[in-house]
C-alpha cells in the first residue's frame, strides 16, 4: 500500500438539513484548515469538495456541521453518510510540536526483535484502543498505538521505533 497525501479524519454520519448540511463524526486530534478542499471516500477514490464559506460549525468535540459545495439537498447529501471523510495533510493544523499518531502514516517501523516491519498504512482512532495498521509480509495487520510500544519517534527519517511483544501478529496471519 502506498502513502496517501491525505488523512481519514472521520466519517458522514448523517445528513442535518435539506439544505444538504452533513455531520462529521470526527476521530482526527487536530484542527485543519477549511479552506483547503476535503475529501469523501466515494467508491473507494478520493473525491475532492471544498466547504461553503462559513458553513463549519464544531456542535462539540467530536462532531462538525458543514454545508460541501455542489451538494444542495437533503437527498443529495445522504448519499454522502457512512462514507469516510479525509482531509490533505498539509492541511492539519499544529499549534505546537507535538506529534500525533494519525501523523505517523507513511512512518517506517523498525522492531528491535522483527527489524523492518513495514510502513504504517493507517491510522484506526477506536476509543481505549488505537490501532496502527502496516503491511507486514504482504498482509495487512494491526498493533496497538501505545506509548508503551514506542520506543522514538525519527521524524527526520520518518521512522517509529518499537519494541512490540513476542507473538503480536502471530494470531492474525
Amino acid at each position: 500500500m502506498k502513502f496517501e497525501p491525505y488523512t481519514i479524519a472521520g466519517y458522514v454520519a448523517r445528513t442535518h438539513s435539506i439544505k444538504g448540511e452533513i455531520i462529521v463524526k470526527i476521530s482526527l486530534q487536530q484542527d485543519f484548515d477549511p479552506t483547503q478542499p476535503v475529501l469523501i471516500m466515494i467508491d473507494g477514490l478520493p473525491v475532492p469538495f471544498f466547504i461553503e464559506k462559513n458553513s463549519l460549525k464544531y456542535r462539540n468535540e467530536n462532531e462538525i456541521q458543514l454545508l460541501l459545495r455542489g451538494i444542495a439537498s437533503d437527498k443529495e447529501a445522504s448519499k454522502l453518510t457512512s462514507l469516510p471523510f479525509c482531509v490533505f495533510n498539509h492541511a492539519i493544523e499544529s499549534d505546537d510540536d507535538e506529534l500525533y499518531y494519525d501523523q505517523l502514516v507513511g512512518y517506517d517501523v523498525l522492531d528491535t526483535k522483527l527489524g523492518n516491519i513495514g510502513k504504517i498504512t493507517q491510522f484506526i482512532d477506536i476509543s481505549l484502543n488505537p490501532l496502527f495498521e502496516i503491511e507486514y509480509s504482504g498482509k495487512l495487520l494491526l498493533f496497538p498505538a501505545a506509548d508503551d510500544f514506542i520506543l522514538e519517534i525519527d521524524e527526520e527519517n520518518s521512522i517509529v521505533r518499537v519494541d512490540l511483544p513476542d507473538g503480536i501478529f502471530e494470531a492474525q496471519e
